[in-house]
């Protein structure tokens, strides 16, 4: 193994000692302490599948299915999320298949900076992170659940919801991506319509078509920007199925790994003897592969600043130096 790579991850390994085991300690007592479903009152899971189709109520009900959370990012404003519009019916259909279900635990806020910039609403990006994470956890605080799904792509959204799955680290968790938009416009020929616009060559008209033929289309902006280094910082985290980040949205192979991540997270699940919690498998190492890919590929410096929080939510303590260092 590189040299730096060594120290540097044993440098984290054991700066971290003390919140680490701290933060396993607090999931292992959630597993075992906190109120599970099978502790719920017959009051309190009626409300749980009142609307549930018979099948699903039924499957509740028996307390032998896992009861899958899905957390929805969707709003169609954003290009990234707009494919998430769909999916819950789909990840439901999923789960159905190998006797799971699935319920929209909730939905948290998406804001885009791309829209913001520049306006009194860029004063709100970061904080909608922690927003973000507060949303999730609502959502799973009922505790009904055995796995969770979590749908989110852009800029705030990934880093927030990370935090809120480690927050709950006793869950098995799967995020689920949904692909970037069709390469639009040349940025060079963007870049040069917008020069030709500062020097009044072209009128504003000209300015809109070439910005409207860049960002054209359902996906996530076509530069490797926050929201593209979140899908691949995920995926060598190990929270996406390997392969999946990059995939367009509507077509074939975005389907069939959608429905593949639904049956992944049933396998994780305790129920399925297999249990793999996402605060077990996001450890150092995993952190340390996140910061290395995210180096290498020469993506966002805002994970500069999502990293240390997402790290941090899992007791795991990083800095600047190790990026640095890296």
């Amino acid at each position: 193994m590189n040299a730096t790579l060594q120290r540097v991850t044993q440098r984290i390994i054991d700066r971290s000692r003390a919140s680490r085991d701290a933060y396993l300690t607090r999931i292992d007592v959630a597993r075992r302490q906190t109120v599970h479903r099978a502790q719920l009152s017959c009051g309190n899971l009626a409300h749980v599948f009142a609307a549930c189709q018979p099948g699903d109520k039924a499957a509740l009900k028996s307390l032998t299915h896992s009861d899958i959370a899905i957390i929805n990012a969707y709003n169609d404003m954003l290009s990234a999320h707009q494919p998430y519009e769909h999916y819950p019916q789909r990840l439901k259909q999923a789960l159905q298949g190998v006797g799971a279900v699935g319920q929209v635990a909730t939905g948290v806020p998406a804001m885009c900076d791309g829209v913001t910039q520049g306006q009194d609403g860029m004063e709100l990006s970061l904080m909608s992170r922690e927003i973000i994470a507060m949303s999730a956890a609502i959502g799973l605080s009922h505790n009904m659940f055995d796995g969770a799904l979590y749908l989110g792509i852009c800029d705030k959204i990934v880093p927030g919801l990370v935090m809120a799955a480690l927050s709950f680290g006793h869950l098995p968790s799967v995020f689920v991506p949904a692909g970037p938009m069709p390469t639009g416009l040349p940025n060079k020929e963007k870049v040069r319509i917008r020069q030709l616009y500062a020097e009044g060559k072209v009128d504003r008209q000209a300015m809109s078509e070439a910005e409207a033929a860049s960002y054209h289309s359902a996906g996530t902006c076509t530069f490797y920007g926050t929201a593209n280094s979140n899908q691949m910082v995920m995926e060598m985290m190990g929270l996406h199925l390997p392969g999946s980040s990059f995939i367009q949205p509507d077509s074939p192979l975005r389907d069939a790994l959608t429905d593949a991540a639904a049956i992944q997270v049933t396998r994780l699940t305790e129920i399925s003897g297999n249990y793999l919690p996402i605060g077990k498998l996001v450890d150092e190492k995993v952190v340390v592969n996140g910061i290395v890919a995210l180096l290498a590929t020469g993506g966002s410096t805002n994970h500069t600043l999502h990293l240390v929080a997402m790290a941090r939510a899992a007791g795991i303590i990083i800095n600047w130096d190790d990026f640095s260092e890296l």
